[in-house]
């Protein structure tokens, strides 16, 4: 739903300018064309804009269409994590093995909700695509001394409040249109 904007001769001196059907007589002094090429930007991004939200496809609708009814929509809200991880111990460190259907979802917020968020690029290296740990280190390559740590418990220091807020930060680039409407059920999935 773009604007149209077209220019018809008139007369020596007028032009007929049409938006989306609307003809307009204008003089022809670039002032005047100047503005309504303005116009027809700052229409254009109105139309945009408007477009914007009612375009975009509900949570469900994008579910449906990743999973072709190999997972239901049902899946995603009533799953319960408890019953689809395995925990195990290797030394000191826990580590939990998600079900192959909780994967999938989880595979699915990645690419549909998480991948739309706000990262700070230029501190954030680890789960992006063509980024790894020599981009990280090459800012530091000229320092004398690095710092280099394991921090213990770090996964279940991550609370529910934190990611709450990180996720709602991101949510209004996200191209669905409901998707605030299910903060609670993608937070049940993600935190154990």
């Amino acid at each position: 739903m773009a604007a149209v904007l077209s220019s018809k001769p008139l007369e020596s001196n007028y032009r007929l300018f049409e938006i989306r059907g609307v003809s307009l007589p204008l003089g022809l002094s670039w002032l005047t064309e100047g503005l309504i090429a303005l116009c027809s930007i700052a229409l254009q991004g109105l139309l945009i804009a408007m477009k914007t939200n009612a375009s975009y496809r509900t949570f469900q609708e994008v579910f449906v269409s990743n999973f072709h009814n190999s997972l239901s929509f049902d899946d995603f809200l009533n799953l319960s994590v408890d019953k689809n991880i395995e925990v195990t111990q290797i030394k000191e460190r826990e580590i939990v093995k998600p079900s192959e259907r909780l994967k999938r979802i989880l595979h699915f917020l990645a690419k549909n909700v998480f991948d739309y968020g706000i990262i700070a690029t230029e501190v954030v290296f680890s789960y992006r695509k063509g980024v790894n740990v020599r981009d990280a280190v090459l800012p530091h390559s000229k320092n004398k001394f690095f710092f280099q740590t394991d921090i213990s418990n770090f996964f279940s220091s991550i609370t529910k409040p934190l990611v709450r807020n990180s996720i709602r930060n991101g949510l209004g680039s996200v191209p669905i249109s409901d998707v605030h409407e299910y903060l609670d059920v993608i937070l049940n999935l993600c935190l154990i």
